[in-house]
């Protein structure tokens, strides 16, 4: 009887344990993508690709990651093969992932400095409006997908780490609808060249972990704060954005927990290489800090190109 005890003890502590890792390591070999509409909007449907994997003898509900993707919200794609694969490395580890669809407000249009800030503000607040509806979606199935809606995580780069950034920080009255239950609260943000209209919007009270990746030489999305595109002052788009130093240092202030990367003399192009080259350092950060619960600030510097740049200079890439 004792040896059948411990035996069962042993294996409940392996499973436990092979639980825990598969959050950091690749455990998984086959994926279930399945394209579903989240709702539709004038007759456009709104697409998701869920991915999860398969063959998992631990039937514990599984943390949620939702993807953006980039495109200065008039073009890009959630099914475009380095979205796909980035998303499909967390499924690996055991993460259900959502690669979304959002409405691409400003196709065949601008997105510079020409672009009245009301129109730029507005289009946040449209993709906003997707997400917490794509959101919506996916929680209320929670038991159909096995997922754990304490612990849904935002990701996304450029204009889809704009979204998310104020996806998970916009206040009521600067959302169209309150579409998500007042008792959720996402887990975490992952914001590859993103940046937020006011880092005021973020609190003591919706603190969450943060991931956050930028260059210093980033022409179109500041690294700390500037002007959007950083248009001169007196044009109609002079919309002041707050990038990932400036959120870094806001969290910081508030003793909040982040992972902060920055590539000096990097451009904008890192929203897309980050889906590859950073992909293991955020998912340790995630591991640690979402899944693990414990606090982290880091900033890693990465003196990858030490050319300088007319958007600022910073004594640590020096």
């Amino acid at each position: 009887m004792k040896k059948t005890i411990l035996f069962s003890l042993l294996t409940l502590c392996i499973a436990l344990s092979s639980f825990s890792q598969r959050y950091k390591t690749p455990v998984f070999k086959k994926l279930k993508i399945d394209s579903l509409t989240y709702t539709t909007h004038n007759n456009v449907d709104l697409k998701l690709d869920l991915i999860q994997p398969l063959n998992d003898s631990i039937k514990t509900p599984r943390p949620l990651i939702i993807f953006m993707h980039g495109g200065s919200f008039m073009n890009g794609s959630r099914n475009k093969e380095d979205v796909l694969n980035f998303c499909k490395e967390w499924a690996y580890r055991g993460y259900v992932v959502a690669t979304i669809s959002y409405r691409l407000t400003l196709k065949g249009k601008s997105f510079h400095c020409d672009l009245p800030n009301e129109s730029k503000i507005q289009t946040f607040k449209e993709a906003v409006y997707d997400l917490h509806r794509a959101t919506d979606f996916l929680i209320s199935r929670k038991e159909l997908f096995n997922i754990d809606d304490k612990t849904v995580i935002l990701a996304g780069n450029s204009a889809g780490g704009e979204a998310v950034l104020h996806g998970a920080f916009f206040k009521d009255n600067q959302l169209i609808k309150r579409v998500l239950p007042h008792s959720f609260k996402y887990a975490g943000v992952i914001s590859y060249a993103g940046a937020i209209i006011d880092t005021n919007l973020i609190t003591a009270k919706n603190l969450m972990p943060m991931a956050l990746l930028h260059g210093t030489c980033d022409q179109w999305v500041p690294y700390a704060s500037n002007y959007h595109h950083f248009c001169e002052q007196n044009t109609p788009g002079a919309l002041m954005l707050h990038g990932s130093k400036s959120i870094m240092n806001r969290v910081n202030n508030l003793d909040g927990t982040y992972y902060m990367h920055t590539l000096c003399g990097e451009d904008h192009s890192v929203n897309k290489t980050a889906l590859i080259n950073q992909l293991n350092s955020t998912v340790d950060f995630v591991f640690e800090t979402i899944i693990k619960k414990k606090k982290v600030q880091r900033h890693y510097i990465e003196k990858t190109n030490n050319i300088p740049c007319k958007f600022g200079e910073y004594h640590y890439c020096n």
